[in-house]
């Protein structure tokens, strides 16, 4: 009796010593059982729960009727449980949670085999004992703790709507108002909530625990999920504000080093540049081990490079380089690449594609770096680095043999083509810029594309599939005006070279009504005059030639122009008008080419003069023109004796 006194007051030492005296004298007493399962208990709340379940035990062994069996095997599970040895509590209290003993001693039960599980991440049946227990004993004192942890293993399994609506209970229960989980639990409910992109109703829970729980350690957690919520609701300027609180006021928070950098990253995709940069450079100083540490030098640096400050921008992207571990080094050779660019140190930028190029086949900048890169080694050899087209080219060829990226694939082959264009390599040229056109271009390079694949056409004289090129530059996007407008000049002239005359009239009709002031306008007469005039509409082809001449360009178009007058009037057989727009060639204009054309096309009108004055029988007459002729073609043979004119005039001669 003594020693049950000493432990209903708690002297578990003292209640012990005397259990061991009187087992030691009265072991064979009817009370020694009760002696032995008391000084299990005194052991039990001495901590000492390995002893203690020893003893339990080996009480249950000896004594399987005595009515203190249950109460024994319940302590084992508790001290195990105590021990964090979960398995072996489980096995313990499992048998007992399905006998439904209705004892005060046995109402946690269910609660604590809930747990166990929990403990084991066995999330479904930690549920299962979790709300059997909220839901039989809603007033116990863990009832709240069951709901929260319920709820916590419902998100575990990602099942967020069962895990809501279980801490909703928590939050919304009139008994668990003053619960010790009530923060946590409306933190969990915002940040799901938001997962699930309900922001209104996240942003309720979330606010409760500032406005509520303010003194909770937990409302820093509040004010973090809060910023997300407002990136959700595409409110940047809270959302930044949000996450430079939490920094500010906690920034030995384990989620301070996050906020201030989705502070950084806010501001930055804000492009405010120079707060976004102050931001990071704050983390940098404050988190130098920080797991994301790559990320923020990264994004220090873009934020750097937008400001042009491109030697500060690099020496980031530098020591992100050196971070042997980081995902972003491969970024930070690339954006070091255009921090060059965009310093003017091209030579340089090169260098960065290069040691991309080389440390990370893999990535996914790999394809866009070798096109950027092919692009320096195309303007290089532009400048004279003519060494540099090879290498492009070589680039291009690859890149467009591997890429599966359509746009990508569309401008490299454009960029190949002109690589080649500038090599000379003409049917290259074409074939490469007419599989952009066959493919899905970006809009702006489908007329350059064109309009240089005619090109490339033309010098091969393909005029029928330079007039398809240049139609294809006509029809498209007139995303550069000039260009666009020599296309529809070039296009006549392709149309003219095909014999498409009339087309050819059309295209360049259509060029002058729209452009009548263009500085072009004159090669469109020209071209239109050539189009009617091999339509015999010579007298409409006379007036757009002399629109050529009108101002009195002494330029090869106008030279041509003044001879192609002259031809229309010998097609009409107006020698003597002939033969004066042909001096007029002579006269006005300082051409050997069309200088030697209109002397022999002047001996050709004297020549056609004497077979008419020959037929209507005045041969006296017709032997001076024929002498006239001779004239005219000893004259191109003395004057211009390399042109093509000569050889004709040298025939005619004989």
């Amino acid at each position: 009796m003594s020693a049950l006194c000493q432990h209903y007051e708690k002297k578990f030492t003292e209640s012990n010593q005397l259990c061991t005296q009187y087992l030691a004298a009265h072991a064979d007493k009817d009370e020694a059982a009760d002696v032995v399962f008391l000084q299990a208990e005194n052991l039990f709340f001495l901590e000492k729960h390995t002893e203690a379940v020893a003893a339990y035990t080996k009480f249950v062994a000896a004594n399987a009727q005595h009515e203190q069996v249950n109460v024994a095997k319940l302590r084992v599970g508790q001290a195990h449980y105590q021990q964090e040895k979960w398995a072996d509590a489980l096995k313990a209290l499992a048998p007992l949670a399905v006998q439904k003993i209705d004892s005060p001693l046995f109402a946690e039960i269910d609660f604590l085999v809930g747990d166990c599980h929990y403990r084991a991440e066995a999330w479904d049946q930690a549920i299962t004992f979790f709300n059997k227990f909220a839901t039989e004993k809603p007033k116990e004192v863990n009832a709240d703790t069951a709901l929260m942890k319920s709820g916590l293993a419902s998100g575990k399994k990602g099942d967020a709507k069962t895990a809501i609506a279980t801490l909703g209970k928590l939050a919304a229960g009139a008994d668990f108002q003053k619960s010790i989980h009530l923060p946590h639990a409306l933190v969990e409910i915002g940040r799901m909530q938001y997962d699930t992109k309900n922001n209104t109703a996240a942003r309720v829970a979330l606010q409760r625990v500032i406005q509520a729980h303010a003194t909770s350690k937990l409302k820093v957690q509040a004010d973090y999920y809060l910023g997300w919520v407002a990136l959700g609701e595409e409110k940047p300027d809270e959302a930044a504000k949000q996450f430079g609180t939490v920094a500010d006021k906690e920034p030995k928070h384990e989620l301070a080093p996050d906020a201030r950098l989705q502070q950084g990253m806010v501001l930055l995709g804000q492009e405010k540049f120079a707060e976004a940069q102050a931001a990071l450079q704050k983390f940098t100083a404050s988190y130098p081990s920080d797991a994301k540490l790559d990320q923020a030098t990264f994004y220090l640096g873009k934020a750097m490079s937008e400001q042009e400050q491109w030697n500060p921008a690099l020496a980031q992207y530098a020591k992100l380089a050196a971070m042997a571990k980081s995902e972003l080094r491969d970024r930070a050779l690339y954006e070091s690449a255009w921090a060059e660019k965009g310093a003017g140190r091209s030579d340089k930028a090169m260098v960065h594609y290069k040691a991309m190029i080389a440390g990370f086949p893999q990535s996914d900048l790999f394809a866009p770096a070798n096109f950027e890169l092919a692009e320096l080694e195309f303007e290089a050899a532009e400048k004279g680095a003519a060494a540099q087209y090879t290498a492009a080219i070589t680039r291009l060829t690859a890149l467009v043999a591997k890429t599966k990226d359509p746009q990508l694939l569309s401008r490299a082959n454009y960029r190949l083509g002109w690589c080649q264009f500038n090599k000379e390599a003409y049917a290259l040229a074409a074939k490469a810029l007419e599989t952009v056109l066959a493919g899905e271009p970006p809009k702006e390079i489908v007329l350059p594309a064109a309009y240089q694949a005619g090109e490339a056409r033309l010098r091969l004289k393909e005029f029928k599939e330079a007039m398809a090129a240049y139609t294809k530059a006509v029809a498209a996007e007139p995303s550069d005006k000039k260009l666009h407008e020599q296309a529809q000049l070039r296009l006549g002239e392709s149309q003219g070279l095909t014999a498409a005359w009339a087309a050819s009239e059309t295209t360049y009709k259509g060029f002058i009504a729209k452009s009548p002031q263009h500085e072009l306008i004159r090669k469109a007469h020209l071209g239109l005059g050539w189009a009617l005039e091999n339509q015999k509409k010579y007298p409409v082809a006379i007036a757009s030639y002399q629109k050529v001449v009108a101002d009195g360009e002494p330029d090869e178009d106008g030279a041509r122009a003044q001879f192609q007058i002259g031809e229309c009037h010998l097609a009409q057989k107006q020698y003597d008008l002939a033969i004066k727009e042909f001096v007029g060639v002579l006269v006005g204009y300082g051409h050997k080419e069309w200088n030697s054309k209109a002397t022999l096309e002047m001996g050709h009108a004297l020549d056609q003069q004497a077979v008419e004055l020959k037929a209507a029988g005045k041969a006296e007459e017709a032997d001076t023109k024929v002498k006239q002729a001779r004239e005219r073609y000893q004259e191109v043979v003395d004057k211009f004796p390399d042109s093509d004119a000569a050889t004709v005039a040298k025939a005619r001669l004989k």
